[in-house]
């Protein structure tokens, strides 16, 4: 007796190529990034029969989780992985952190995924925005540079779907960690390793759904301040903030919902 489960798998998987968009594309070099957009992307494309390849850019602002769990995804699907590593913070336009700052680093990472494609032999290079994401400057840098994006036509619930029915992780909706310092604050290594540590460290303490940590300083020589935004349904009292991050040198905590649509 054919097992229901993969029969429901199959038929989603199907529907959802059918609804990507992969028409002209023979083989592509996958950006993916360690969240389930780009997951269900190498997956909807491996499916598809297309010759596919899977990269990750890795930087300063890449957190060790999401690097991870790219790497995960394309050991899943088993395609060839690789890993571009540069350092953005040796770029002045993009450690400046102005409001042109994500425009930048996408641009950047662009050029070295579609000099990869080249490099490999592959025709297209994708990336996993989807119909709920909008209108960024990450996404115009994109698209100039002629990288497409085969689930925009998909939400993110449909998306999320998909995965739960390949049996593919969804972890909580993640970001860079250069937006985990505040607009035309110079960008340091050390306030993204601290942000990053900070993070861990909620979420090794149980602390559930989206979570930010947020650095800045706090006026004072040698203070550091955090905003900790936390899901509605998953926020804790303060004390508990308090207790994990100052052992980390974090010296004033603020609590703040997170609010959809944030970096």
């Amino acid at each position: 007796m054919m097992n229901r489960d993969v029969v429901t798998r199959d038929i989603g998987t199907c529907d959802m190529m059918n609804r990507a968009d992969f028409s002209g594309i023979s083989s592509a070099l996958v950006a993916v990034s360690g969240g389930v957009d780009s997951a269900v992307l190498l997956h909807l494309a491996n499916e598809a029969g297309i010759r596919v390849e899977a990269a990750c850019v890795v930087s300063e602002f890449t957190a060790e989780c999401d690097l991870s769990a790219a790497r995960e995804a394309a050991a899943r699907e088993g395609t060839p992985f690789h890993e571009i590593h540069v350092s953005f913070l040796e770029d002045d336009a993009i450690s400046a952190n102005t409001k042109d700052r994500c425009y930048l680093c996408k641009k950047k990472m662009a050029s070295l995924l579609c000099s990869l494609a080249k490099t490999r032999g592959l025709s297209a290079v994708l990336e996993g925005t989807n119909a709920d994401d909008g209108v960024r400057p990450g996404l115009r840098a994109l698209q100039e540079a002629g990288i497409l994006s085969p689930l925009r036509n998909l939400s993110k619930s449909e998306i999320v779907t998909t995965a739960e029915n390949a049996g593919i992780p969804v972890p909580p909706p993640s970001s860079c960690l250069a937006s985990r310092i505040p607009q035309n604050t110079r960008i340091a290594r050390e306030k993204l390793l601290l942000a990053e540590a900070a993070e861990e460290t909620l979420r090794r303490a149980g602390v559930l759904g989206i979570l930010r940590v947020r650095i800045s300083g706090a006026g004072n020589e040698g203070m550091v301040s955090a905003a900790v935004e936390v899901e509605r349904e998953f926020m804790k009292p303060a004390v508990f903030f308090e207790e994990k991050l100052k052992p980390l040198g974090i010296q004033v905590i603020s609590l703040h919902e997170y609010k959809t649509g944030g970096a």
